[in-house]
């Protein structure tokens, strides 16, 4: 790869004024990911007022993009999909943004609504034309595996059966360390099938 100036390195700006309320999405705190540059000021009424980037905080793919907007392959990658990773980030962006502010509405209704409901089970409440909230509780149960026996020891043997379940769990680590002969043995009773690939996208290091 060439030791050339990135375009960030000649073209960025040092101020911009903030125009839009997209521009206040944050990734992280002080974070403007339009701009990917943290700010001096806090994110509160920016909208009209300039702020200024620090240099050394890389830019997002997006504000590379619209450096090179003449070039249809940037080092040899193709414009449209560097595009559409930069699309991909800022979705990520407002998808953690949006969970937040659900789980903030979430906790006003709860706290409004159904603040005498039941730990377990299923609880309307009627809104005008017909409309109802519906709240569904449950409470997590988890075994605590070292208080297990002593219990266990307290109860009927009527009363243990099917009380507790134990699931099959492959130890990885130990899989791995298997003959291969043996590994196509242990094969047979295991599902195998790709997990959920995690992606993400690494800022890179400004020189200073």
């Amino acid at each position: 790869m060439s030791d050339a100036p990135k375009p960030w390195e000649i073209n960025r700006p040092n101020k911009i004024t903030v125009e839009e309320p997209a521009q206040q999405v944050a990734i992280q705190p002080q974070v403007i990911e339009s701009f990917g540059g943290i700010i001096e000021q806090p994110l509160e009424s920016l909208i009209g007022k300039e702020i200024t980037i620090n240099p050394d905080v890389p830019p997002t793919l997006g504000e590379v993009l619209e450096m090179v907007a003449e070039q249809d392959l940037y080092e040899g990658h193709q414009k449209s999909i560097l595009a559409k990773i930069s699309q991909w980030v800022e979705i990520k962006a407002k998808m953690a943004q949006l969970k937040i502010e659900e789980g903030i509405l979430r906790k006003l209704f709860l706290d409004t609504y159904f603040t005498t409901a039941k730990p377990e089970g299923t609880t309307r409440q009627d809104l005008p034309d017909g409309y109802k909230l519906k709240g569904e509780f449950s409470l997590d149960r988890k075994v605590d595996e070292t208080a297990l026996p002593a219990v266990l020891e307290r109860l009927q043997e009527a009363s243990k059966v099917d009380l507790i379940r134990y699931k099959p769990e492959l130890n990885l680590a130990v899989y791995r360390k298997l003959p291969d002969a043996e590994k196509k043995i242990v094969d047979e009773c295991l599902i195998i099938k790709p997990s959920s690939t995690q992606l993400s996208l690494e800022q890179p290091k400004v020189s200073k």
